[in-house]
């Protein structure tokens, strides 16, 4: 299962690429959409299916953290440190926070719960993209 972790290495860096050819703010929202691919594939009956979306989930999940975390560091001008503290900070929390809901949701729910959960988790992110873009672009 480890081995899945490998795919999170090669997105990271080829995510770095994409973003640098197309842009972060196209990047990013695919990342979004990959791990949610990734996350309703773990619900099939089959091993290798679920092994399959381990490993998309988790070349999307590096592909976003790596997309957000370079955009934080580009975006924060001056504040460029403290930008990215924000952003670590946010991060780790937002990890435990959400690990510890996602053992409710397997107690009461299961598996298809906690993906649920983890699919409202990616709903909110993409409305924080879009947020952020719409802020991020001048538009009110």
């Amino acid at each position: 299962m480890f081995f899945a972790y490998l795919a999170g290495t090669f997105s990271s860096s080829f995510m770095g690429s994409l973003a640098d050819r197309i842009g972060r703010h196209r990047v990013l929202p695919l990342n979004i959409a990959i791990m949610a691919a990734g996350a309703v594939l773990t619900c099939a009956r089959g091993l290798a299916a679920i092994v399959a979306g381990m490993v998309v989930f988790t070349f999307g999940f590096f592909g976003a953290h790596a997309t957000a975390s370079s955009s934080v560091g580009s975006l924060g001008g001056a504040e460029r440190a403290q930008a990215s503290a924000l952003y670590l900070f946010c991060y780790y929390t937002g990890s435990s926070v959400i690990g510890f809901v996602a053992g409710l949701f397997w107690t009461d729910m299961g598996w298809r719960g906690v993906i649920g959960m983890i699919l409202a988790a990616q709903a909110a992110a993409a409305i924080a993209f879009l947020f952020a873009k719409r802020k991020l672009s001048g538009a009110s």
